[in-house]
Order: C-alpha cells, then sequence, then structure tokens
C-alpha cells in the first residue's frame, strides 16, 4: 500500500495546467504515492490526459463521474484511498519537488494529525508568498490550534490573518487518514461554496495536534478565470449554506460568543460578492430595480440581524466602511467601492 493518497477533483482545467499539476506529482522525490484523479464529468480531453498518465504510472488511479461538485469528488477520492496519509492537491496547481517529501516527514516526526505548510500564490506573472502563520515551525494542540481556526470565521478576531489567503484550503496540508476515519470527516456534497473552510473548522477542532512549517512548497494558481471570480445567479444561497453549516458547527462544539460576533460581520462582508452578481449580471436591470432588490436583501434575515449588531472591533477599516454603507443604504458609495476592487483585481 502507498503512504500517501494524493487526490484530485478535477473538472474541465485547462489542459496545460492539468499536465503542469499531474507532473508535479509524478517528479516527487517521494514516490510512494497514489494519484486518484477523480473526474468530474469533464470534457473529453480531460480523460484522454488523465488516462495517459495512468496508462504510465501505475501510481496514477483515473475515475470518472457524473458531474457531482467538488465536495462528491473530494469524497469519491477518499473512499478510494488505501494510503497512511491524505493530501488533496487542486488540478490547476502544482507542488514543489519536496512537497510529499516534506510533509510526511513532519507529520510523522511529530506524531501530528495533520500538518501544515505555507503556499506561493501566482497571479499571472506576478508572485506572492503567503504564510499560515506569523510564526516558525510550531505544533499546534488545545487553544493553539485556535491560530488557524479563527481565521476561518474572522479577519479580526485571529492573532494573525495570511496576505494572501487563510487556513481553510484543503491543500497544502498532509492528513492522517485514520484520524478523518474516526472523526467522519468528509465534504458536504451539494455544497459550492466555502466547502473546505466546514471540512478544516471540523478538523483543526478535533485534531489532537498540528503541525505547521514555514516552507513554501504548494503553488497556488489564482487567476481571474477562477472560480472565486465567475457570476453565479445561485452565489447567495451558496454562501447562506456556509453560514448555516459554520453555526452549526459552533453549536456542536459550544464554541465562543465572539465566533458568532464574528460569523454576523461575516454575513455582511459577503455582500462585496453578492454586489458583483447585483451590478454586473443584471444589466438589464434599471439603477433602481437593483437597488431595490438589494435592499429587499438585506432587510432578510440573517442580514437584518447583523446589521443591528455592526462592530467596528470585528471588521478591518475596508471592512467597516463597506459595511457602514451597507447599512446605512449608501448605494452610490457601494457601486464606487465595487468597480474600485474589481479595477485593483485586474
Amino acid at each position: 500500500m502507498p503512504a500517501v493518497s494524493v487526490i484530485l477533483p478535477i473538472y474541465n482545467i485547462k489542459e496545460n495546467a492539468l499536465r503542469k499539476c499531474l507532473d508535479s506529482i509524478r517528479i516527487q522525490t517521494f514516490s510512494d504515492f497514489e494519484a486518484i484523479m477523480v473526474d468530474d464529468g469533464s470534457e473529453d480531453y480531460v480523460g484522454k490526459v488523465c488516462s495517459f498518465y495512468a496508462r504510465q504510472d501505475a501510481r496514477f488511479l483515473y475515475v470518472r463521474q457524473d458531474n457531482g461538485g467538488v465536495c462528491v469528488a473530494r469524497n469519491k477520492g477518499l473512499s478510494l484511498s488505501v494510503g497512511e496519509y491524505i493530501c488533496f492537491i487542486d488540478p490547476d496547481d502544482w507542488i514543489e519537488r519536496d512537497y510529499l517529501k516534506q510533509l510526511v516527514q513532519i507529520i510523522k516526526d511529530t506524531d501530528s494529525d495533520i500538518a501544515v505548510c505555507d503556499c506561493t500564490v501566482y497571479y499571472g506573472e506576478r508572485t506572492v508568498q503567503n504564510r499560515f502563520l506569523n510564526t516558525e515551525k510550531a505544533i499546534l494542540k488545545d487553544e493553539d490550534k485556535n491560530l488557524l481556526l479563527y481565521q476561518l470565521v474572522g479577519k479580526k478576531i485571529c492573532a494573525y490573518y495570511p496576505p494572501e489567503i487563510a487556513a481553510g484550503v484543503p491543500w497544502a496540508k498532509i492528513y492522517r487518514k485514520s484520524f478523518l476515519i474516526q472523526n467522519d470527516l468528509t465534504f458536504i456534497p451539494g455544497m459550492k461554496r466555502m466547502e473546505d473552510n466546514i471540512f478544516n473548522l471540523y478538523a483543526f477542532e478535533t485534531a489532537r495536534q498540528i503541525a505547521y512549517a514555514t516552507d513554501f512548497l504548494y503553488c497556488y494558481r489564482k487567476e481571474a478565470g477562477s472560480a472565486s471570480y465567475r457570476f453565479d445567479p445561485e452565489l447567495i444561497s451558496h454562501f447562506e449554506k456556509y453560514y448555516e453549516e459554520t453555526e452549526k458547527f459552533l453549536n456542536a462544539y459550544q464554541k465562543e460568543q465572539i465566533l458568532y460576533d464574528a460569523l454576523s460581520m461575516k454575513e455582511l462582508t459577503s455582500f462585496n460578492s453578492y454586489l458583483n452578481y447585483y451590478y454586473y449580471c443584471l444589466k438589464e436591470k434599471s439603477t433602481h430595480e437593483v437597488n431595490r432588490m438589494i435592499d429587499e436583501q438585506l432587510k432578510k434575515e440573517p442580514y437584518a440581524s447583523a446589521l443591528s449588531k455592526v462592530s467596528s472591533k470585528l471588521l478591518t477599516k475596508q471592512e467597516y466602511i463597506f459595511v457602514t454603507a451597507l447599512k446605512y443604504r449608501m448605494y452610490g458609495l457601494l457601486r464606487l467601492l465595487i468597480k474600485a476592487r474589481s479595477v485593483i483585481k485586474k
């Protein structure tokens, strides 16, 4: 049996990006792994690429399923895995040659349930190094795990928030498979947004200890065409599912009040994404109609309750300006803020 099962949920990834990802796995200095490529109902070219790697290298397993979403694909990979350890890799990213070697070494040496490394974020030609913790190599247990867990709920409540992306992602980590099984940790089918955050909320909470190493071993590709930038008419319902699951977690473990308060503020800052939909996808609507739709949404729960308890202590300066504009229905300012953000992203 291989020591590590690498799970890749694949859906219509560009061929050159997919090949770069698979090549980075194939040439790992740690060779005792299986790579489970779960094709989630992609176009035919994906199957041809994956089948080629499976023919060329016995460590690569190709599985195709009807489109069910990334959660179903990851769960499929988990169900097929036989390794002692689990790694998730997104197929439009790639890993450094020592990625598996170093993560296996870290989790073994520390006898941890999870090991975390840092990543490099690639914005086209621009690269930024992203540290998940502002500390040297560490072992987190008990309340120290909140250094990671708090990132998943609010920027202002954690001691340190990463510059590019928080620790809720399933990649840049290795998990002990027996730990996942014992705690029944899988991804929630049907979740389309922040599903990895929910997975890691439970993982961080239930882990005996988490090892952290300051090595930039994972290469994360972030482009304007990625899922986080696409407009989706069901975006609001996807976010609301995330709020619901987060609150379910907080209730299950009777977490402290500050996490509930931070979640309320996150419900409001999510309007950053909603307004992209309102302003750019509903072009046939008049400005008055769009403003009315936003107003009606803000009157609903959980937003109405969240607006009644806005706290600057739980928001960054930029977030507080945005949420204040929401609270007082300053629609002209909101349009300017969203337009400025879209220009910066370009």
